[in-house]
């Protein structure tokens, strides 16, 4: 797997979008229909404009308190929104997720969101990269040693 696209026809696609003008109770319940923990937030157009997350929201209530639940979520979302192109790397994508410590990371094909990778979906990647990284290690090893390869490789296989 190589690029974003790759690893978005593993995965359905889920493009929620919520209106800036709705509350928190919505913009939950939006989430827990969905079973997301990120909504796009569209403009006046219906364009990706920002997005709106658990964590924004945990930081809402930090902030407002009470009157959180009276609280659009124009007054909860991330400002500066960042995003990776369908076509990007994998690792580019886990690097700006990384880089801007978010969690979620649309994705854009042509100017328009088609997908949104999650920290989830990067860990699943990183482990099956591991265990595809394991097995190659294993059959070099057992190779090398039916081929008589280097000394002690035998003894380190068995223990």
């Amino acid at each position: 797997m190589h690029t974003v696209r790759d690893l978005l026809i593993r995965k359905p696609p889920k493009i929620v979008m919520i209106d800036p003008r709705c509350t928190t109770p919505q913009t939950l319940l939006k989430m827990g229909e969905h079973g997301v923990g990120a909504l796009l937030v569209a403009d006046n157009e219906g364009n990706l404009a920002e997005i709106v997350t658990e964590h924004d929201i945990w930081k809402g209530a930090v902030k407002f308190g009470d009157t959180l639940l009276k609280q659009p979520v124009s007054d909860l979302m991330t400002a500066d929104l960042i995003t990776c192109d369908i076509t990007d790397s994998v690792v580019d994508a886990l690097v700006m997720m990384n880089g801007g410590r978010i969690r979620h990371l649309p994705v854009i094909d042509g100017g328009e969101a088609v997908g949104m990778l999650s920290v989830r979906d990067m860990l699943a990647v990183c482990i099956e990269g591991m265990r595809s990284d394991d097995s190659i290690l294993r059959i070099q090893l057992v190779d090398a040693s039916w081929a008589g390869g280097p000394a002690g490789t035998e003894t380190w296989l068995s223990a």
